[in-house]
């Protein structure tokens, strides 16, 4: 067999193991995904799963367009975070140092 030939096989192979991937690769993840998305939901590449979206105001039971109501921490309890008008910062009281004590 001839150089020419074998070079021509060798090609003709990488040729249909390109293809056969091409074709692999088409089946199981652009078609399930196009079908997935053409169908309103989310697609995982990771997972191959589809997923439907789901609705807030199903989870949280409160009316489409409601807000959140913010609670904000009491007067009598203020932490760092709180922002509130009219909150006090907490107190911060320096550590006991006894006089015996190593000094680090």
């Amino acid at each position: 067999m001839s150089l020419i030939m074998r070079v021509k096989i060798a090609a003709l192979i990488v040729f249909v193991f390109a293809t056969g991937g091409v074709w692999v690769y088409t089946a199981l993840y652009e078609m399930p995904r196009k079908k997935c998305e053409a169908a309103g939901a989310w697609w995982s590449n990771q997972y191959r799963i589809c997923r439907a979206p789901v609705y807030l105001p199903t989870i949280t039971g409160r009316a489409a367009g409601e807000g959140r109501e913010i609670h904000w921490p009491t007067e009598q309890a203020p932490t760092t975070a709180n922002t509130a008008p009219g909150a006090k910062a907490p107190e911060v009281k320096a550590p006991d140092v006894k006089a015996d004590a190593p000094a680090s």
